[in-house]
């Protein structure tokens, strides 16, 4: 060992505790000494100062206090005080150019003392207590207040998830008996749930789009802005102390307002523990159709039944996997469900949630359309939804072409070139039985605005075959037809033609080819040649005369 630490974990000593610390160490250990100081009770500055002059060696520091939650000790600061006390000869002053960047990085993760962090050091409870119903925009302060109460109640210098739960717990109301019975209102419908993350501002086009095509049930977790609100069934809130409108988290002692504002817009019906949120909903709900579904919070708990739930977790999400089991829905598809860092507790939360439920006789299988961190299965929301069950058209479209980059969105007479491709193969076939294959997000974004179903190929793909290989894959099917992305005077009967004979020789792979009429065409390295045995075998491909 070279050097010996102390850390003020919990953030709550005082000078005379450092004094103490390094003393009590030197008696013992005479080589270099180091501190590392949390900010809680905004004493981490005087104290690294007492340990130096205690005989501290080393002292940690980050540029404006960066750290999770209370933070650090602030470099600049400690700089300053050693160089007044000749203890450091450089200028300390020439860190503020660093002042602006991390001044946005401290305004963004928000890290910094205030009274929650004090009142924790004061009370031995572990910082990340704090930063876990900071980062949760359910909790009011008054509730933060009864939370951090209820834990200075027991044992917490360590973080427990559980130990969280139960402070949480008992500071909500815990028992309301809904009176709307769930059963089979989602009787055989497959559920499209709808979460807050960003990623349903990002795919909102591609949601929208699955949403008509595939019509499943929409149950939002709150209102969403982004998604209109005429595309769904129900909306779910199940907590007290937050309504959330949009990008907008009211949080106030009367949600008068966003209740008889963005609620008393919905086409649909609202879903809620009635009698946990009566309080502070007030008279503003008489014009709103709810749909009264209970919520108990009981540790342990994750039992479902008809007009009513008993979870451990007072979270929409589990409240919502409650009513939506209970409504015999077939299975659950879910978009905006991000998730949060590893070091997140909400992160841990979720997964639990996903885990306990799970578990369930009854559970319905969960999967994410858009991407996640939490550990559920990940589908696509670009996934086709093909009809048929023998055959699917495929268009391979490449942006990056050497010979004419973002060819597929060349506009032609109004139209892009991969949309009149698309519109001849619907001439042939029902669009449902029709994919465009790129690895290009741009042409991704197109089809889906256009209305035109797409899937994902990677960037390796040499040539149509191989995007329409991986796309085979992806997509199980007896026949894949290959229309070139580049043929908008493709004839649709030609399709037709090579579909039939595919199906009359299921084993073999079907080219369609026609005779060369003159010598120009023959000539030229635009047009591919074929030479084909008497029976109409393929013996030969190439574009040279």
């Amino acid at each position: 060992v070279d050097i010996l630490y102390f850390a003020d974990s919990l953030g709550c000593m005082n000078p005379t505790d450092v004094s103490f610390i390094c003393e009590t160490i030197r008696t013992v250990w005479r080589e270099p000494l180091g501190i590392h100081a949390h900010n809680n009770k905004g004493m981490a500055l005087i104290n690294s100062l007492t340990a130096i002059e205690a005989g501290a060696n080393w002292c940690d520091s980050t540029v404006m206090g960066m750290g999770r939650g209370a933070g650090n000790v602030n470099t600049e600061a400690l700089l300053m005080e050693c160089s007044s006390r000749g203890l450091h000869s450089g200028n300390a002053r020439h860190l503020t150019i660093c002042s602006e960047r991390f001044d946005n990085l401290r305004l963004k993760y928000k890290w910094g003392p205030n009274p929650y962090y004090h009142y924790a050091a004061n009370n031995c409870i572990h910082p990340t207590y704090v930063q876990a119903v900071l980062n949760n925009v359910r909790y009011k302060p008054d509730q933060v207040d009864n939370i951090l109460e209820s834990l200075a109640q027991n044992k917490s210098s360590s973080f427990n998830e559980r130990a969280l739960r139960n402070a949480v717990n008992q500071v909500e109301v815990h028992s309301s008996k809904g009176d709307w019975d769930a059963t089979d209102w989602l009787k055989g419908r497959k559920v499209l749930m709808i979460g807050s993350g960003p990623s349903v501002f990002k795919y909102k086009n591609a949601i929208i789009s699955y949403i008509k095509r595939n019509r499943p049930a929409v149950i939002f977790l709150n209102i969403n802005d982004y998604i209109p609100s005429e595309l769904g069934d129900a909306t779910i809130v199940a907590h007290k102390g937050f309504v959330q409108c949009g990008t907008e988290v009211f949080i106030t002692t009367s949600m008068t307002n966003a209740w008889s504002g963005q609620y008393s817009l919905l086409k649909h019906p609202i879903i809620m523990p009635y009698g946990r949120l009566r309080t502070e909903l007030g008279a503003e709900t008489k014009n709103l159709n709810i749909l009264d579904y209970g919520l108990d919070v009981q540790e342990g708990a994750f039992h479902i039944g008809a007009s009513g739930c008993v979870l451990q977790w007072p979270l929409g999400f589990a409240y919502g996997l409650s009513v939506v089991t209970q409504a015999g829905a077939t299975d659950i598809e879910m978009v905006g469900f991000d998730g949060y860092s590893s070091s997140d507790p909400r992160q841990g939360e979720m997964n639990e949630v996903i885990a306990t439920y799970s578990e369930l006789q009854n559970c319905l299988p969960l999967k994410s359309l858009t991407p996640t961190n939490y550990q559920i299965s990940q589908g696509s929301i670009f996934e086709p939804q093909i009809q048929s069950n023998d055959f699917v058209v495929i268009i391979p479209a490449r942006y990056r072409s050497t010979r004419f980059p973002g060819k597929p969105l060349a506009d032609m007479c109004g139209k892009s070139l991969i949309r009149r491709v698309w519109d001849k193969c619907v001439e042939a076939v029902a669009a449902d039985n029709i994919l465009v294959a790129t690895d290009d997000e741009r042409i991704q974004t197109h089809c889906v605005d256009q209305g035109m179903q797409v899937v994902m190929t990677s960037s390796k793909c040499l040539t149509g075959t191989d995007r329409v290989c991986e796309v085979a894959h992806q997509v199980e099917r007896d026949i894949y037809i290959n229309v070139q992305g580049d043929e908008p005077l493709i004839d649709p009967k030609d399709i037709h033609i090579v579909l039939e004979s595919a199906r009359r020789h299921k084993s073999s792979v079907i080219n369609g080819m026609c005779p060369i009429e003159n010598e120009q065409d023959f000539r030229s390295p635009n047009v591919p040649k074929v030479i084909s045995a008497e029976d109409g075998r393929l013996l030969y491909m190439s574009r040279a005369p």
